[in-house]
């Protein structure tokens, strides 16, 4: 098709993005619901245990008459300061204990996600451990266990044991994380105070767990809100395949060897990755089908996964310079593979369109002075903020690129009037750019953006 790259499996052709279902999706994404409430941070975020009654801030977004704060599921009197902040008064009887309270805020039968708020300890931790470790044997009495890091869903059930003695001061929590870094189960141990325990456990059902569940989990052991320790461990199916990374390239382009822009899509060639989806949810999904991306040990937004193919947007945070990529498929990790970013890279999608919508090529040809829409990737910086994994929203203002750019088609240079994100989509950027005076013919398109040139594609004028 052309000098260009085909955007393969996974890119709808007119569009970059998804197969044809898939740019439905995509233009059909709309995030949160409307008016649901979203908690961002509390101030204070911590208080000590005993101490004196405080004023909570919670601030977020879609604060309205009505809200309330929910103080582990309890509601506290909340004064509505503005849509972005509430104000509720904590009284010294819920601050007793050392320990961490969920915050959430209700409005209307909706909920924001939960923060913790901590209650610190008001004297010092006094409680002496030992000998700690994951393991997959049921635990006999003073006997440590054999350790383990790694375990399959068919061990069915896991332990935390350690040993410990326990003081009056002393209140332990046991966390048992996700890899999403969510606090799975927790339990709170039925110790008495002034025994020493010799093989202390605590268990967790790992049969059960779903896809999206496995991978690396940790767990943790608290006392009066202070960490002691966190074991990591990786939870996997039985058999599971390793899946390999060949290639990392930009989305568009496909162009072997080259670096990628922090923000394009990428691509990620390879293989044992999983059967065929697109990401349906706004912001992108960090994990699909049991798959995820990290880069750098940072989670990157997924479009679309296959057996060989995983296209996604490098975070915006990502510096220039060698980058790691690691794939986890239903938490068995790949070797990491490295690859270069650098602020520019674009890479231009095949298919490409006339001013009226329709396709360009041999059936819809343009005419000279006619503008066409380039879709690319990987244009650098641009002159509003972006964020991972969300898409670009409606004008105004526009997202421009800020690094200095230009076309050709053919023998000649091509005005561009425009080049930056485009509106509704994530790491899609598109460049208008009109036809100059040609004769009848194909003619390779290119685009240089901060002093690097895209790939060729070929549109056709008649």
């Amino acid at each position: 098709m052309g000098n260009g790259y085909s955007a393969g499996p996974g890119y709808d052709l007119a569009t970059g993005l998804g197969s044809v279902d898939a740019y439905n999706l995509v233009t059909g994404w709309n995030g949160t619901p409307a008016n649901t409430p979203s908690v961002t941070g509390v101030a204070p975020a911590s208080a000590t245990a005993g101490g004196p009654s405080f004023m909570l801030t919670v601030s977020g977004s879609n604060f309205a008459s009505g809200a309330q704060v929910l103080w582990n599921g309890t509601g506290l009197p909340a004064t509505v300061a503005s849509a972005t902040e509430l104000q509720a008064q904590v009284d010294t009887s819920l601050i007793a204990e050392p320990g961490f309270v969920a915050i959430t805020v209700s409005l209307g039968g909706k909920g924001s996600a939960t923060l913790y708020f901590t209650i610190s300890p008001s004297a010092s931790m006094a409680l002496s451990f030992g000998s700690q470790r994951v393991t997959s044997s049921p635990p006999n009495a003073c006997n440590p266990p054999t350790g383990m890091d790694s375990f399959t869903t068919a061990d069915k059930t896991i332990y935390l044991w350690f040993q410990t003695t326990i003081t009056a001061n002393d209140r332990l929590v046991i966390s048992w994380l996700a890899p999403d870094s969510s606090v799975y189960l927790t339990v709170y141990p039925g110790l008495q105070p002034g025994n020493n325990y010799c093989g202390l456990s605590s268990s967790f059902d790992i049969g059960g767990l779903p896809a999206s569940q496995l991978g690396a989990w940790q767990v943790r052991l608290y006392d009066n809100a202070t960490q002691l320790f966190s074991l990591p461990f990786t939870v996997t199916l039985p058999g599971a395949t390793t899946p390999t990374v060949g290639a990392v390239v930009n989305g568009a382009s496909f162009k072997p060897g080259a670096a990628v822009a922090p923000g394009s899509l990428a691509t990620v060639f390879g293989t044992g990755f999983a059967p065929q989806i697109y990401a349906s949810t706004i912001p992108l999904p960090t994990r699909l089908s049991g798959v995820s991306v990290m880069v750098n040990g940072r989670p990157a937004p997924l479009v679309f996964v296959n057996e060989t193919q995983i296209n996604f947007e490098l975070p915006l945070e990502t510096p220039s310079g060698p980058a790691t990529v690691l794939v986890e498929t239903n938490g068995v990790p790949s070797a990491s593979y490295t690859f270069q970013v650098q602020p520019v890279e674009p890479g231009l999608f095949v298919a490409l369109n006339n001013s009226d919508g329709s396709p360009n090529g041999a059936a819809h040809p343009a005419s000279s002075g006619d503008f066409l829409v380039v879709y690319m990737t990987g244009q650098g910086p641009v002159s509003q903020v972006a964020l991972d994994g969300i898409p670009t929203p409606k004008p105004p203002p526009l997202f421009n690129a800020i690094k200095p750019f230009s076309a050709r088609i053919g023998p000649a240079a091509a005005t561009v009037t425009f080049l930056g994100l485009s509106p509704g989509f994530v790491g899609l950027a598109q460049a208008d750019v009109q036809v100059p005076q040609l004769a009848a013919g194909a003619y390779p398109l290119s685009i240089t953006v901060g002093g690097v040139t895209s790939n060729n594609v070929t549109i056709t004028v008649k």
